[in-house]
């Protein structure tokens, strides 16, 4: 499997603002690689149905230990509910923090939908100046409530992102480590190799005549 592949095609998409494309390529990665730590991750990212996600991630590891699986489920939990706490809340309107658990593609549509309900926020006709001031004023409230949800879940998004990117960014880095290790192993051996070579001709070469050994060291040269 060329891992590489995936690895650019994570840099393409975040690069082109296809962060859904990004986390789906995350998640075979961490498949491919039997990252389950990070399989955990990511499944949580695509997915807003815990319980869907949690029989993929059993699935998953079902050669694992239980004990185990359930504590990497757990623990990716806990690194998970770090990354979709924000400071205003988006389910209940009020100044607290929350946790907004929606799929990744759920938040971006998320993001469209409210940008366009402050766009097309504007007062009705034929109202008296009194009523258009105070509905001015409580269109300009919702404006800011929804303000704030705009602003946390692009916190969120690019906390997703930035997931992605390091995650993708760590891959590669193991990968060149592996591949040099790989090229070293492969180093050593022609050494070897070439160490052997070099031991059989010097013995069979003092059975030989010194003319015969001079032309044999010269047809060295050239190989």
């Amino acid at each position: 499997m060329d891992y590489q592949k995936i690895i650019d095609k994570i840099y393409e998409d975040l690069e082109n603002d296809r962060l859904v494309q990004a986390v789906m390529s995350c998640l075979r990665l961490a498949r491919l690689t039997e990252d389950y730590f990070n399989v955990a991750i990511f499944l949580r990212e695509i997915s807003s149905d815990t319980k869907s996600s949690a029989n993929t991630f059993l699935g998953d590891t079902n050669h694992l230990k239980k004990e185990l699986s359930d504590h990497i489920w757990k623990v990716s939990f806990e690194y998970w509910l770090k990354e979709r706490n924000v400071s205003y809340s988006v389910e209940t309107n009020k100044d607290e923090p929350s946790v907004y658990v929606k799929s990744v593609g759920e938040i971006i549509a998320d993001i469209g939908q409210l940008e366009k309900m402050v766009i097309e926020g504007t007062t009705p006709q034929g109202m008296t100046p009194f009523d258009t001031a105070y509905f001015t004023d409580i269109d300009n409230q919702k404006k800011i409530i929804l303000r704030n949800r705009i602003r946390d879940l692009y916190t969120i998004r690019e906390r997703i992102k930035s997931r992605c990117l390091c995650y993708a960014i760590s891959m590669e880095k193991q990968l060149q480590k592996q591949q040099k290790n790989q090229n070293f192993v492969f180093d050593a051996q022609n050494y070897v190799n070439l160490k052997e070579k070099t031991k059989t001709y010097t013995i069979s070469c003092r059975k030989l005549p010194n003319s015969l050994i001079l032309a044999k060291r010269k047809t060295i040269l050239y190989c």
